[in-house]
């Protein structure tokens, strides 16, 4: 499985209409567990060890990290599920919490 690349001049999050600059304390998170690449290159390969089911939620709007990247991520788990959120964003619980609740409900069932 390997992840798909953003699209060019994909937009992040900061300056994007009713969304402000994440704290700073964010990118120090980051850094720390990711490294100055703020990326995790193994974790696709550790995904597989994951024995539990797992619900992947992406929102279809996510231009940070695009839909693509949630299919990768749900190929790699053994037990997973993916629900893509329509008019979701990069944060689909708060954009769409009904259809999040929704898609939660039904895995829990």
């Amino acid at each position: 499985v390997t992840l798909p690349s953003p699209p060019p001049g994909a937009p992040g999050p900061a300056g994007a209409e009713g969304r402000s600059d994440p704290p700073a304390h964010l990118f120090t998170t980051l850094h720390a567990y990711t490294g100055p690449a703020m990326n995790d290159p193994g974790l696709l390969a550790r995904l597989p060890g994951v024995q539990c089911p797992a619900l992947v939620l992406w929102g279809s709007e996510d231009t940070v990290i695009i839909p693509g990247f949630g299919r990768a991520y749900a190929a790699a788990l053994p037990h997973a599920e993916f629900v893509l959120i329509p008019g979701g964003g990069h944060l689909p619980i708060r954009e769409q919490a009904p259809a999040v609740f929704a898609a939660l409900d039904t895995f829990l069932s």
